[in-house]
């Protein structure tokens, strides 16, 4: 098993250190990614926090992929797509699960 889906395992267990684990790796990365299409630095900030509330939520769903990488870059970007559509459409948007 990979270390990141160690990580899931273990967050499933409520194990907060394992999560500040998780959270540390992917931050930079997934910050870089909503900068780019969310300009608003408050927005982006908020969507961060929603992506990893929703890991904290249901680390499972993440596992779901060969790499957990790609399950939370999937989310990641499913999240940013519906916020720039709504955007859009002067809609609010629904959070992830």
């Amino acid at each position: 098993m990979n270390k990141d889906k160690e990580l899931l395992d273990r967050i499933s267990m409520r194990e907060k250190d394992a999560f500040d684990q998780l959270t540390q790796k992917y931050t930079f990365y997934l910050h870089r990614l909503i900068s780019r299409s969310i300009h608003n630095p408050r927005e982006a900030e908020t969507l961060l926090t929603e992506i990893f509330k929703s890991i904290w939520k249901t680390p499972q769903h993440y596992s779901r992929e060969k790499h957990v990488s790609v399950g939370i870059t999937k989310a990641c970007l499913q999240l940013i797509a519906d916020t720039v559509g709504n955007s859009h459409e002067g809609q609010k948007r629904s959070p992830i699960n």
